[in-house]
């Protein structure tokens, strides 16, 4: 946007939000608002590309040579981090960034119209033309020109409608009913209780514990005008709640409600202690057989019941526990018992008056439930081709398809992989599972990797390729992280010296950036993102969501229903509309011009940092011109504070000369690309240039002689 509207139209000011969860955030905003005080506001925009080019690196140490690199003078920058009016501009700004409902990053307000995430460049565009059309406008009508933003700023504000303050769920004022069936589930109290109050709840939760002597209190209060109905869900990071759930399932199979609540109360009263020999020990007591009731714990007996309610509860927006619905009405988290009173006798009030009208108790639940309300469908998207090239996971024929995508650098793609496996498992060939990469930009090894895991596939088959992914997986914060992706591969069976071909090569490009065409076409961003025949499931979602969905496709599939399938030409012009942005790069600005006699020959190394896009460049570089410039400056302020620079250029360079150093040996004027040429020809035997920018990438050139 700068390059396009340039300074007199445009001009962009820096406000610092670091989130509390990002733990470095605030510390590099207070560095960068020290280089600010320290060199101005081409300094700090120079640290700003350092700092978001190396997000996992923001340390101390790093803010020095970042900042020392913008041009910020060592001392000034030590000062101004000191100064206690650097820290509190940053304070100042989070706290003036709440009223203007400003809650995550980025957010913008473009002359006080609020637009919120990194949203295309087309959406920026539309509002600056806009903006500008009605600066020409304002500016006909005798408004100076340096008040046209202030003007249409506080326009654009006042015109805003506020936001409506998001209040905390209110059970007693919220009336919607939703529709809760009892289905087989244990109850308590009679079935023709005017009030049912349904509990998701599982046994290791401290706020379903919490939750039982309320139960207790509101069921001694209101006696037979009470049912209670427990649904099970027990949460995935709470290892032992299902097992718990398996036996108390087994004590409902065995002894009824009974022997349900009976179990309730002895696994709420020990729930620290739910390992194996705990639950065989209190299926003794409860006056199970217990060898028969770890059998049904071991061998997952009761999974059905499990997923079902799981299930509903997914159906239903219940997603933590304890959370409860009182004839349908909803009530989340272990609230005071008066909450739940006040609802209740307001049910109460609602029951008496259907009785009244000749509805019979029993069936009063029944008649509350018709009328009640259904959570809405799922989303549905088009779905994707599954090409030859495409890695597959089960059967694959299966009838129901979940189109992955994901990013192997991604930890939400790791937890969602280490919950596919097992459910894909247990579906028995129903159901496949097909990947598309989708590696995110600032996700640095993410496309390296999705090629080191096609090269296995290529190498030794489907089987090795979810093996690597696996160990990927499992690797992902491996200090190594980049180097170890060729001894995970060699792992899963793969020849090293072809996978390093394949990444010098780039041997997958193609299906790499067709994946990303298509996650563009079907308005796919993050990861991970699951598509099940149809129905778009976004996030590292729990089993029991996707079993809702392998449901609903069966129930398609019985019908004759297919999804809506994704045109290949579709695919082939977001191909070519993706290759055509990364064309369109911004440059660094040019070199500054020289004067050098014709006619000689000079010797010289350089060092050259390349990014993806750049003449020449390999395959395996990945990095974007952005994140290439911010390190070709941090290479110049080790090279000029002293470092040996064929050291440097022997780690760092991507140009062929690395393993020599960097050296380029003699040349005559005219050899080198114009940029390189003249820069090299304008300095003196010993002397370091600047970064020089050429189609290959970014250099640092040394004159030798």
């Amino acid at each position: 946007m700068k390059q396009k509207y340039g300074p007199d139209k445009l001009r962009i000011v820096w406000k610092h939000f670091p989130l509390p969860f990002h733990k470095q955030a605030k510390p590099a905003h207070v560095a960068a608002q020290a280089v600010f005080q320290a060199a101005g506001s081409e300094a700090f925009w120079k640290f700003h590309d350092s700092a978001f080019a190396n997000m996992r690196q923001l340390t101390p140490a790093n803010f020095d040579t970042w900042a020392a690199a913008a041009g910020a003078d060592p001392a000034k920058f030590k000062a101004a981090l000191a100064d206690p009016s650097v820290a509190a501009k940053v304070d100042a700004d989070i706290v003036a960034a709440k009223p203007l409902g400003v809650r995550g990053v980025p957010a913008f307000y473009i002359n006080g119209i609020f637009l919120r995430g990194a949203q295309p460049k087309a959406k920026f565009a539309t509002l600056i033309d806009a903006q500008l059309a009605a600066a020409k406008a304002m500016r006909r009508q005798g408004v100076p020109a340096d008040r046209l933003s202030l003007e249409l700023s506080k326009k654009n504000y006042m015109a805003r409608p506020r936001a409506k303050k998001r209040l905390p769920h209110d059970p007693v004022a919220d009336k919607t009913v939703w529709k809760v069936p009892v289905g087989n589930s244990p109850v308590l109290g009679p079935n023709d209780a005017l009030v049912t109050w349904v509990v998701f709840s599982e046994f290791q939760c401290p706020f379903c514990k919490r939750l039982k002597p309320t139960l207790h209190q509101i069921r001694k209060q209101y006696g037979t005008q009470l049912r209670i109905v427990f649904k099970h869900n027990p949460l995935p990071f709470h290892k032992r709640a299902k097992p718990a759930a398996q036996l108390s399932i087994e004590a409902h199979a065995r002894k009824g409600n009974a022997g349900f609540w009976a179990a309730h109360e002895k696994l709420f009263a020990n729930h620290r202690a739910l390992d194996d020999d705990d639950l065989e020990r209190y299926a003794r007591e409860l006056g199970l057989n217990a060898t028969l009731a770890m059998a049904a714990v071991q061998n997952h007996k009761h999974r059905a019941r499990i997923d079902a309610d799981q299930d509903l509860a997914t159906d239903l927006g219940a997603r933590g526990t304890p959370h409860s619905f009182l004839n349908g009405r909803r009530v989340k988290g272990a609230q005071p018992a008066s909450i739940f009173e006040k609802v209740i006798e307001q049910e109460l009030v609602k029951a008496r008056q259907l009785v009244s009208q000749g509805t019979p108790r029993r069936r009063v639940y029944a008649k509350i439930m018709q009328t009640a309300k259904v959570p809405p469908p799922p989303e549905q998207i088009a779905v994707p081709p599954v090409y030859s090239d495409s890695p597959v996971l089960g059967n694959r024929n299966a009838p129901i398809t979940i189109y992955l995508f994901s990013d192997l650098q991604c930890p939400f793609c790791a937890r969602l992989h280490r919950r596919l496996l097992p459910l894909i498992e247990s579906q028995k060939g129903k159901v496949r599972l097909v990947w598309y990469n989708l590696p995110l930009r600032f996700h640095h090894h993410a496309r390296r990797a999705a090629t080191v895991a096609y090269e296995v596939r290529a190498q030794r088959g489907d089987r090795a390729f979810w093996k690597v992914v696996g160990l990927i997986f499992k690797g992902q914060k491996a200090p190594d992280y980049r180097h170890k992706l060729l001894d995970w591969a060699v792992e899963a069976g793969a020849n090293r010296k072809q996978v390093e071909l394949a990444l010098n090569q780039g041997r997958f490009d193609k299906i790499i950036d067709r994946d990303l065409a298509i996650a563009h076409e079907l308005g796919i961003k993050g990861t991970p993102m699951s598509v099940v025949h149809g129905y778009r499931l976004n996030g590292a979602q729990p089993p029991a969501a996707f079993r809702k969905l392998f449901a609903l496709a069966s129930k398609d599939l019985r019908a004759g229903k297919s999804p809506a399938k994704l045109k290949q030409s579709a695919i082939n012009a977001a191909i070519a509309h993706i290759a055509a942005e990364a064309k369109n790069q911004p440059p660094l600005p040019p070199s500054p011009p020289v004067s050098t006699p014709a006619g000689r020959t000079i010797a010289a190394s350089h060092l050259l940092i390349q990014y993806a896009g750049s003449k020449r460049a390999r395959h395996t570089v990945t990095r974007t011109k952005i994140e290439a410039s911010a390190l070709i400056v941090q290479l110049l302020a080790k090279a000029r504070a002293g470092a040996d620079f064929s050291k440097l250029a022997a780690r760092y360079s991507d140009g062929p000369s690395a393993p020599r150093g960097g050296q380029l040996g003699t040349f005559p004027r005219g050899r080198m690309v114009k940029p390189f040429d003249d820069a090299a020809f304008a300095l003196a035997p010993g002397e370091l240039s600047g970064v020089v920018e050429t189609p290959f990438g970014f250099h640092i050139i040394l004159r030798t002689r």
